[in-house]
Formats: structure tokens, sequence, C-alpha cells
């Protein structure tokens, strides 16, 4: 499938520093386009594996148990901080700011 030049600026601008950073974090690094590219791809691979195997089994049995107790869906909690993060990046960078507002 292929992006909408508005998603390769998302993906380009917002995902791919972030993957860089998170795995700087964890004293990953690459050494080349090919392997970040190459990273990329494994991970993207990966995620779609667990979530195919895995489902949502343990996110449902997780938000079950928060109601029970009468808590918030943790989806709220997440929603908000990305969204804050999002913001953050969004006003800074116009081109960015632009292709979130078209997606």
């Amino acid at each position: 499938m292929e992006m909408t030049k508005n998603e390769a600026v998302l993906y380009r601008e917002v995902y791919v520093p972030a993957f860089v950073e998170k795995c700087a974090e964890r004293g990953i690094s690459f050494p080349d386009e090919d392997t970040l590219d190459r990273a990329l791809e494994m991970a993207a691979s990966l995620k779609t594996a667990a979530v195919n195997e895995e489902g949502n089994r343990v996110k449902t049995a997780s938000e079950a148990l928060r109601s029970s107790f009468g808590l918030p869906p943790r989806a709220n909690r997440v929603a908000e901080k990305k969204a804050s993060d999002a913001s953050s990046i969004l006003s800074t960078i116009p081109e960015v700011r632009a292709a979130a507002l078209s997606v």
C-alpha cells in the first residue's frame, strides 16, 4: 500500500525521528540509511505479526478490569498523551501541520 504525500510527510518528519530517538534511548543506532530502512521494515513486520497473533485479547481484558473498578479507559490517557506530543510537533513544523490537517 502506497502512502499519500501527506502520510509520507508525517512518516518522515514524525514517525522516523521518534523511532530513531526511541532506539537511541535503548542503545541502538543505525550506521546508514539502508540499515535504518531495514530496521523500520522489521519493526513494522513484528508489530503486524504481534497484532495478528495476539489480537486485542490483552487489551480487552485490561479494559474490562479497569471498567469493573470504575476507572476510565486506558485509551483515553494514551490518546491524550499522544495528542499533546503531536501538537507540540505540529506547532513547530508548518509542513507537518499542513499534512496532519489534510489527513
